[in-house]
Parts: structure tokens; sequence; C-alpha cells
């Protein structure tokens, strides 16, 4: 370096690299105040967890109880199933606020369903609804213990504890619920057949096999962490022997010709073994929410000890400063380098990210023509089509066979935007091509319900109303699967709604919908509306929908005034005055 450098360049010089240290500690203490981050919403997501492990608890005694009391019928059945719903109502209040945000849609469907005030399925699809919603919540409990693995946590008695909290433990749990739910229905029912023999196999399955994979992760943990032994002898001397004397029980109990046994004692060993395996899951969580606070102490002690060691280097640096800069004026030039190298770096991502954003439109572009086809083969259709996004979870196909019968599908995949988008496609390739070969509405309702079921995940699934107009008989058929009514106008004023009668479709592999045909004649003057849920549950902003009635007050003014159909959208916003919370999709068929 020149003598004569001036003031300026050897503050410079000394100074720089003085930043460049700071930064260095400042990135260090960001680094580990993101393990500390990372380590508290881990205990976070283990407190979600057992909370949701209670609820699903509460819906497995609500599910074996329903078996008894569609069985029975009697009030006290009836009172024992209320009795549990409160407790499960309780659990949903006391964690509503706390659960993860993939819950909160999750808990409004549970406290539509399982009400014991809807009872009204047969025992075998109850059991199929309350274990599709159950294995919903196991979802979500399942995606916590995959971000654990996710986190590769190098302390092998916290990973195998995290496994058996968040996986092995309840899955035995879900298996006893459901064995419990087969043998009181079968118990319940006073007899047995050849499938309630393979249900209880089936469920018997599962529960060998979830003691099984517990045996194996207990052996390990004996083996690498000898101090969880006091949490492992939970389930070793409690819930392992009364859950094989149980499965002899059942054995035994459903081996006899003649069933002669309470169902409600048999509900109460299942119970009393599940909850004290809930008592050992209990356990397994204190330790592991103990060592996790640990961690976190320890890497709070690492933090701390890091800056003052780093402060101390700082001070002596500043002393050598001036030696280090002549040795080491390299640094300078590469950290300028660095720079470009950064720069180019950000131009790529910047590269990267517009060609993705290009992609994406190609894709919604694509799904956009894809997802809508406009009744254009029926000019006395009319429709209104507002989607939240640029593609829509909503949409609209029609067709007309070559008979002349004509088609109509009004769809809802739930959400909206590009993931509710999906299911478009496969939906509009099978209603066009079955209509192609004049099939029939109830084999393309089953084949979309099949499909869908088969393809897509189980938080995807659609609201579907299908209408077939008979042009020659004046007839009208509809098939309402989860929309809104569908409204029927004679002469400018309301003639009758095809309600809702049967669940969505994709969400059952099997579907029983001969039964739920709504049919009806048609004049040249009437009108009928289909329309998504978008309409109705707009709020204002007291929190009040605007409604199936309001809906179909404006539509009869609209009728009586002879108001165009767009003119439907001003009273929507005359009601609601926020922005728009989902897709609006509503049409208007007039014959």
């Amino acid at each position: 370096m020149h003598p004569n450098i001036s003031l300026a360049r050897y503050l410079v010089a000394t100074l720089l690299p003085a930043c460049l240290v700071a930064a260095s500690i400042y990135r260090t203490q960001v680094d580990w105040n993101r393990q500390i981050s990372a380590t508290t919403t881990e205990i976070s997501r283990l407190d979600s967890a057992v909370q949701l492990y209670d609820i699903q608890t509460e819906m497995q005694k609500i599910r074996g109880l329903a078996q008894i009391y569609a069985q029975e019928k009697g009030d006290r059945a009836r009172r024992e199933v209320s009795l549990q719903w409160q407790a499960l109502e309780e659990k949903l209040d006391q964690g509503d606020a706390s659960l993860p945000e993939e819950f909160r849609d999750l808990g409004a469907t549970i406290r539509r369903d399982f009400n014991p005030d809807g009872f009204t399925s047969t025992p075998r699809l109850l059991f199929e609804i309350h274990t599709q919603l159950i294995a919903r919540v196991d979802d979500i409990v399942k995606g916590m213990a995959m971000h654990a693995h996710l986190l590769s946590d190098a302390d092998v008695s916290i990973h195998n504890l995290k496994d058996l909290l968040l996986r092995y433990y309840p899955d035995l749990g879900e298996s006893l619920g459901r064995m419990r739910a087969v043998v009181s229905s079968i118990l319940a029912s006073g007899e047995q057949v050849v499938s309630d023999r393979v249900r209880f196999g089936e469920v018997l399955g599962n529960v060998n096999r979830s003691l099984e994979r517990i045996r194996r992760a207990h052996q390990f943990l004996r083996v690498e962490s000898p101090l969880l032994q006091p949490v492992l002898v939970c389930f070793d001397k409690g819930v392992e022997p009364n859950l094989m004397s149980l499965l002899n029980f059942s054995h035994t109990l459903l081996s006899e010709q003649t069933i002669r046994a309470d169902p409600r004692f048999f509900f109460s060993l299942i119970t009393g073994t599940m909850e004290q395996n809930g008592t050992c899951s209990r356990k397994v969580y204190v330790k592991l929410r103990s060592n996790l606070q640990t961690r976190v102490g320890q890497i709070r002690l690492q933090r701390d000890s890091t800056l003052g060691l780093s402060l101390a280097a700082l001070l002596i640096m500043f002393g050598f400063i001036t030696d280090f800069y002549r040795r080491n004026r390299r640094t300078l030039v590469d950290l300028f380098e660095s720079r470009q190298e950064v720069v180019v770096a950000m131009e790529k991502i910047k590269s990267h990210r517009d060609k993705l954003a290009y992609e994406r439109d190609i894709v919604e572009r694509t799904l956009e023509k894809i997802n809508r086809s406009v009744p254009s083969d029926h000019t006395e259709a009319s429709l209104i089509s507002l989607p939240l996004e640029r593609i829509a979870g909503d949409f609209l196909l029609s067709a007309t066979r070559p008979d002349g019968v004509r088609y109509y599908l009004l769809g809802d995949f739930t959400g909206h935007g590009l993931p509710s988008a999906l299911g478009g496609p496969m939906v509009a390739d099978i209603f066009h091509a079955m209509t192609r070969k004049s099939f029939a509405p109830l084999a393309i309702l089953d084949e979309i319900n099949t499909k869908l079921h088969l393809k897509l995940p189980r938080q995807l699934y659609l609201a579907a109303a299908f209408l077939a107009f008979d042009p020659l008989t004046g007839q009208v058929s509809v098939w309402n699967c989860g929309v809104p009514d569908v409204l029927h106008f004679r002469h400018e004023q309301f003639h009758q709604a095809y309600p809702s009668n049967h669940i969505p479709l994709g969400i059952l592999s099997e579907h029983e919908l001969a039964s739920v045909e709504q049919t009806a004649k048609v004049l040249e003057t009437d009108r009928i509306y289909m329309f998504s849920d978008g309409f109705v549950e707009v709020q204002n902003d007291r929190g009040q929908m605007f409604g199936i009635d309001n809906l179909r007050q404006a539509l009869g003014d609209l009728l009586a005034t002879g108001q165009p159909l767009p003119t439907l959208l001003d009273h929507v916003r005359r009601f609601h005055s926020e922005a728009q919370g989902d897709d609006l999709t509503l049409l208007e068929l007039t014959f």
C-alpha cells in the first residue's frame, strides 16, 4: 500500500473488514434465532397434534356409539351419543384458536356431520362418513409427522419419540377405534354375516400391524436411548397386556354362533385400552416437549456465548486492522467479484421466475378453455361467471345427445384458483365423451364420481348439479349433489326448488344416485336457475349471508320487472360491499 495513503482511504480500509465481521456475527445470530424459532414452532406443532389427538379420540367414541345407536334407536343410545357430542364440541371450542390453519374448514365440517341429530344413514354408511372425517384429521397429524421427518433431527431419541407421538400411537388408537365401532355394530345387531367377519378381520389386521410397529420402535429406543425406559414401560406394562387380552376376548366372542354380549360392555373394554394408549402418548409428549425446551435453552446459551466471544474478537481485531488490511488487500477484490457473481445469480433467478410466470400463464389459459363450456347450442341459456382468480373451481358444461336431449352440468370444486381447477379437464372429458355416446345421466355421474375418488386427493371433491332436458317430452330431470337449491320459476313466480339430496362427488367410492333424481314438466315460459354457493354465501359487514331466500327474491324481482340477468349482480353488490370472496357462477335456462 502507498505510504501516503489518505485518511479517508485508511478509514475505509479499517472499517470495511469490521463491518464484514459484524455482518458475519449478525448472520450467525440470525441462524441461532432461526433454530430457536424452528424448535419453538415444533413445540407448538406438538401441542396442536395433542389437541387434534384428543379431538380424534372423541370422534372415535362418537363413531362407536353411533353404531350402537343406529341399531338400537333408543333414548339411552341417543343420550349417550349426545353426551359424547357435547364433549367433542368442548374440545373443538378449546382448540379453535390454536389448531392448525388447515383444520379450520374441517372443524366446521365435523360440527355438521358428527352432530347426532343428523344420524339418518345406515350403520355402514354412517361408519364410512365418520371414518372419512377421522381420516382427514389423521392426515393433518400425519402432515405434522412428515414435517418432523423433513427436519432430519440429529437426536435419535427425539426423532423416534416424534414417530411414536405423531404416527404409531395415533395409528393404534384409530385401529382400535375402528374395531370398537365394527364389533359394537355387530353386537348391537345381535347377528353376524360373512361381511361382518371380513370387516372384523380387516380391523384386527390393522390393530396387529400398528402394535407391531410400536414394538419395533420400542425395541430400537431401548437399545439407542436406555434413559427412555420409564416412558416406554407405560405401554409395555399397561397397554400391551390389556390389548392382547382384548384381542383374545374379541376372537372368542365373534367365533360363537350366537352373539350374547352387551355392546356397551365391549365398547367400555376397548375404550379403557384406548385411554391407556392416550395416557402413554401423553407421557411421550411430556418427555418430548421437555427435551425440545432443553434444546431451546442450550441454543440460547450457545447464541449468547457466541455473541460474547465474537464481540471480544471484534475488539481485538481493531487492534490489528491496519496490518490485516496490508496482508489481505486481495479480500476487497474478492468481495467485488463475489458481488458480481451475486448479480449474475440474481439475473438467473429473475429469468427463471419470468419463465415460471410464463408457463403458469399458459397452464391457466389452457385450463380456462377446458373448464368452461358455454351452452352455445342453446340460445335461451344465459350465464353469469365471475371467477375469484383467472381460473375458477366453478365450471359449467353443456352438450346435446344425438337424440336431442340436452345435458347441463354445473360443478364447484372445493376452494378456488389453480388447485381447484385441476379436476375440471377430467370431468369435462368424461361429460362430453359419454354424452356423445348417449349415456344416461346416472352413468355419467357414476363415472365422474369414480374417477374423482381415484385420481384426486381427499381434500378435493366436487359439488355438482346435473340437469337433463328432453325437448320432445318437455321433462327435466335434476340430480343435486351438494350445490344450493336449483330454482324453478313459472309465470314470473317461484314454482319449486330442487334441493341437494346427496353428498358431493368424489368423497365415497360408490354412490346411490338412482333414488335422488328429481323430475318435473316445464312450459315454454319457465325458467330454471342453477348456481354455485358463491352467490348464497356472500356476507355483509354483520356476518349475515345473502342466502337462498334473498337470491330467490332477487330473481323474482328481475323477472317481474323484465330486467336482464346481469342486473342480479347489483343486488349482490348492494348486500355485500367488500371484495369478492368466492367464485360466482349462475346459469339461467328458458324453455
